[in-house]
Parts: C-alpha cells; sequence; structure tokens
C-alpha cells in the first residue's frame, strides 16, 4: 500500500509538471499566444508625458483573438535612468491567459536631475533659528516624481546658530529612479542687530548651466524699508554686490548683496545661492 501511494504522488507531481511545461511552451511557440511588436526600440518622450505617449507604436496581435493593441499595459519603470533614458516592460493577454511581453528603453527629452530649493535665502540671525526650523526653507522637486520635498536628507553640517559666521549644510535628495543629488549650502548667521533695510529676491536659490551668463542685479525683487514700511526706488539706496559664481565649473556658489540707503544709516544684506550644473 505505501509502495502504490508513493506511485500515485510521483505521478500526479508528473502530471502537474507536465501541464506547466505544455502552457510555458505554447506561450513561447509562435501561433500559440499573443505577440507585442514594437515600431519602435526606443521612444523619446517629455517629461509631461500621457499614458497614450508611452503606447506609442506598439501593437498585439493574437491567432485566435486578432488585433489586441488596446489590451497592452505597462508596468513599473526601471529604478535606475541614465541621461534621461530608463526602461518600461510591457504586458498583453488573451482569452485563454497567454501572454507576451517586451521591454524598450524611454528617453525623456527634457528631464533634469532632482532639484534642492529654498522658500527663504539660509541667512539667520544669532540664536534665532534651529536645524527643526531649517527644515522649513528647504524644498525638494522632481520632473517626473513631482514634490519630494519630505524626502530631502540633512547630511554634515557645521551650522552654530549662536555664532555670527558663515557655515555649510550637507542636504541630498533621490527620486525613484536613484538619480540623486547633493549639495552643499552656505549659511550664514548674522550679529543681532537692527539694520533696517530688508532685500528680497526673487529667488533665494538658483540653478544656471555650465557656461550661463548670470546678472547679480536681475534677482533683486525690491529693497524694502522695515522702519518707514514701504520700498525704496532705485535712486534711494545703493547697492554692492561681491560674486564667487563661475559659470565655466559646475559647483555652489553665492552672490553677496548689500543694499544701504542714500539718507540715514539703514541697510541690509543677504546671499543668494547659485547652482552651477550641466
Amino acid at each position: 500500500m505505501k509502495l502504490l501511494k508513493k506511485i500515485l504522488i510521483l505521478t500526479m507531481a508528473l502530471v502537474i509538471i507536465a501541464y506547466i511545461l505544455m502552457r510555458v511552451l505554447d506561450n513561447s511557440i509562435p501561433g500559440h499566444g499573443p505577440v507585442i511588436c514594437a515600431e519602435k526600440e526606443e521612444i523619446r518622450i517629455s517629461c509631461k508625458y500621457k499614458e497614450k505617449d508611452l503606447l506609442e507604436g506598439l501593437t498585439a496581435y493574437d491567432a485566435e483573438d486578432g488585433d489586441l493593441s488596446k489590451n497592452i499595459f505597462f508596468g513599473d519603470f526601471s529604478d535606475s535612468i541614465q541621461n534621461g533614458t530608463t526602461e518600461l516592460e510591457y504586458t498583453v493577454f488573451d482569452s485563454d491567459g497567454l501572454y507576451d511581453s517586451c521591454i524598450r528603453k524611454v528617453t525623456f527629452t527634457d528631464y533634469e536631475a532632482p532639484k534642492i530649493t529654498l522658500t527663504n535665502p539660509l541667512v539667520f540671525l544669532e540664536e534665532d533659528f534651529s536645524d527643526f526650523i531649517l527644515l522649513y526653507y528647504l524644498k525638494g522637486s522632481d520632473m517626473l516624481d513631482g514634490d519630494l520635498s519630505k524626502h530631502i536628507m540633512i547630511g554634515e553640517s557645521d551650522v552654530d546658530y549662536d555664532t555670527p559666521g558663515k557655515y555649510k549644510l550637507g542636504v541630498s535628495l533621490a527620486n525613484s529612479f536613484g538619480d540623486s543629488v547633493s549639495l552643499d549650502l552656505p549659511v550664514h548667521i548674522l550679529e543681532k542687530k537692527d539694520r533696517g533695510l530688508y532685500i528680497d529676491l526673487l529667488e533665494p536659490l538658483v540653478y544656471v548651466r555650465v557656461g550661463d551668463q548670470i546678472d547679480p542685479k536681475s534677482y533683486i525683487r525690491h529693497v524694502y524699508d522695515q522702519m518707514a514700511e514701504k520700498n525704496l526706488g532705485k535712486r534711494d539706496y545703493t547697492l554692492e554686490t561681491d560674486s564667487d559664481v563661475d559659470t565655466t565649473a559646475e559647483g555652489v556658489y553665492e552672490i553677496y548683496y548689500k543694499a544701504s540707503a542714500n539718507t540715514g544709516d539703514l541697510y541690509g544684506e543677504t546671499w543668494l545661492t547659485v547652482v552651477v550644473r550641466k
């Protein structure tokens, strides 16, 4: 009886294995399952793509079901991207549950690496701030993943909020494709005293490409008199700038601004962070 039971179990196992092999072979033999055809091995699209763009140039056919092009679906992108190019897998099933898959390259023509930006310049009065508050100044975004602010990581920092001086703050950000950016952002701690003027920049951090030219004055929105509670005209103050920006080399740079009122001793100062990259 024990021998008979073992023979039955072995027979059932062989039947199951044979069935699985048959289905695999059926799916791999032309005419025994659907087939996906791609006009192009690579498609080039914008980061603002629509679903139909990903399916461009794909058709599917099955001997029994006919045209299955509308049944093609895609999965997730590959978890890596190089120069804006990644991979995407497509699959289609027929009515018998047989399938075909293919992988092709997708190049995003306007792709750029993730960006870390600021809501305000990293310029603080002594004893007024901390790393916890600093988190609200940092924003992250990606052309494919959107808002990534919650994924910003703070790294090495030598900032002493109680002592005036220039410091550095390490920050990094990665998108779902594994593309990452790391920056050492300059932080300025100023002596606590009333300066009277506030320099409002269009942006506290800007990105420029290698080889671009940059005009420091073009980033000033206005100079505000905090005592009189009004914006000053360009004839009402003198502006000084000092820049270490080198647009021939990638890196993180700064432009220093100082505005002095033409009457009285009011002044204001701030820094614009400039990131140069390809």
